[in-house]
C-alpha cells in the first residue's frame, strides 16, 4: 500500500495520518490510548443524552396522563 494512498484514506474517514517515520512504539502507543479515551468519551456522551431523553419522554408521559413526577436536570 502506498503511502499516499493511506494518507488519502485518513484524511477522507476524518482520521489522522501519521508518517511511517514517526511511528516509534512510544507514538504508537500513545496514539492508541488517545483514541481509545475519545472514543470512550464519546460513548459516554451518546449514553447520557439517550438516559436525558428517555427521562425526558418519560416525564413528558406521565404529565400528560396527570401523574405527578419529579425532573432533575444533572449538573455538568
Amino acid at each position: 500500500m502506498q503511502l499516499g494512498y493511506c494518507r488519502e484514506i485518513a484524511a477522507s474517514s476524518g482520521g489522522k495520518y501519521y508518517p511511517i517515520a514517526d511511528l516509534t512504539s512510544r507514538a504508537v502507543h500513545d496514539i492508541v490510548i488517545q483514541e481509545r479515551e475519545r472514543e470512550l468519551l464519546s460513548s459516554l456522551q451518546a449514553l447520557r443524552k439517550t438516559g436525558l431523553e428517555k427521562r425526558a419522554e418519560r416525564n413528558i408521559k406521565n404529565l400528560l396522563e396527570g401523574k405527578s413526577f419529579l425532573f432533575f436536570l444533572p449538573s455538568y
